[in-house]
């Protein structure tokens, strides 16, 4: 017989499938593949009154997510997603996509022990008809082809980038890896019982108990001296010298301070995209900076001339479009960019230690010229170690 229904759970489920809903639209994609393909499989698995009652339950907590999402969703329908990803679909469709090469898998995202962890793991739960363990391969298998639905005829390509489906393995390989190691436990073949001591009697009971904790530290302690590596040190945006500058600057400036920072455009000029710590200035100083969060370029604003305002600003300053492309060196003490800045109430410049450069990351970006600003009699400089440098536009209130 079918669980009683739980209202309180139903609602529950609503409001955690809502929150996932305001994740990302790449992340409710993919909670979309696996949640359906599970249920899909519990319908055809079930009787038909069973399923009715399974697809309304469904129905419903896809009802109560979609109220609580709605006012997101508006926001985010009436603001810039459907061309972002339009833009994206049109950048790596067909052949385009197709030269793309996509990330390697091993070892950056996976090991290949854990691969074969996992292989076992499927076969097992083939042979075993344990369906719900097997489900976990094929939601493996929905995640990779998110990234390339034109090799099976499918739109959608370019919706999800081929970065994002990777990372959600773990969901999916890491069980079934564990599944095939949690069966090995539980295989422990010892003596008979008969005539053997109490010891060894023990050790039987407890043996898979015993192996799995030994498993347990030595798979951790093994997964974190890699994992400290997953992020490249040239991809780190806050170093210790930018924490050290962010101290100084939560403690040195106004709290309504307004800081330029530096930003290279992305999207072929959609929208700005921060490339050192200077970014991450309202979340650990709370100060204001010139470059939003990156859904700036997918949410409606409740102002709507902040968008405007903070595209044009960028390209006054690198003085080129912001579909241009190629890298500049901005020069922000020249006239017209000072005027700029007042205009814009930016009171300070922050210089990160270290620029988002590098493979998987950006080939060249936009930097702003620190020398120009050493020279300049309209600027001071108010902190400078670490390679992190700031400065004050002085005649500012």
């Amino acid at each position: 017989a079918a669980p009683k229904l739980s209202p309180r759970l139903l609602v529950l489920t609503g409001i955690a499938s809502a929150a996932l809903a305001h994740t990302h639209y790449q992340t409710t994609l993919l909670a979309v593949l696996l949640i359906g393909s599970y249920i899909s499989v519990l319908l055809l698995r079930a009787p038909p009154r069973e399923a009715a009652r399974l697809l309304g339950r469904a129905a419903l907590i896809g009802l109560i997510a979609l109220i609580l999402a709605a006012p997101w969703l508006a926001t985010t329908i009436g603001g810039n997603l459907v061309r972002n990803v339009t833009f994206n679909s049109d950048r790596q469709s067909g052949e385009a996509f197709a030269g793309i090469p996509l990330p390697p898998l091993v070892p950056f995202y996976l090991k290949n022990s854990l691969l074969l962890f996992a292989l076992g793991g499927m076969l097992l739960a083939i042979r075993r008809r344990t369906w719900r363990a097997a489900l976990l391969a094929l939601w493996a298998l929905l995640s990779v082809v998110t990234v390339m639905p034109y090799l099976f005829g499918l739109p959608g390509t370019g919706a999800i980038e081929p970065a994002v489906a990777p990372l959600t393995l773990y969901l999916t390989v890491g069980p079934l890896a564990g599944y095939f190691l949690g069966s090995l436990l539980t295989f422990v073949p010892l003596a008979p019982e008969l005539a053997a001591p109490r010891w060894w009697r023990w050790l039987r009971s407890s043996a898979p108990t015993v192996l799995a904790l030994i498993s347990v530290v030595v798979v951790s302690a093994w997964g974190v001296a890699w994992q400290r590596g997953l992020v490249p040190i040239y991809a780190r945006m806050v170093t210790p010298a930018d924490q050290q500058a962010i101290a100084w600057v939560r403690a040195n400036t106004p709290a309504d301070a307004r800081f330029l920072v530096n930003s290279n455009p992305l999207y072929g000029g959609l929208m700005l995209v921060g490339t050192d710590a200077g970014w991450w200035l309202p979340l650990l100083a709370g100060r204001q900076v010139s470059v939003p969060p990156l859904s700036y370029g997918s949410e409606r604003s409740a102002q709507p001339e902040f968008v405007t305002n903070t595209q044009n600003l960028a390209e006054a300053l690198r003085a080129a479009p912001l579909s241009d492309g190629a890298a500049r060196a901005i020069n922000v003490a020249r006239a017209g960019a000072v005027r700029e800045l007042r205009a814009a109430d930016i009171r300070y410049i922050y210089l990160g230690a270290q620029p988002l450069q590098g493979p998987g990351t950006f080939a060249s970006i936009d930097r702003i010229d620190p020398q120009s600003l050493r020279e300049s009699a309209d600027f001071r400089l108010v902190y400078d170690a670490g390679g992190v440098t700031i400065f004050e536009l002085l005649g500012t209130p």
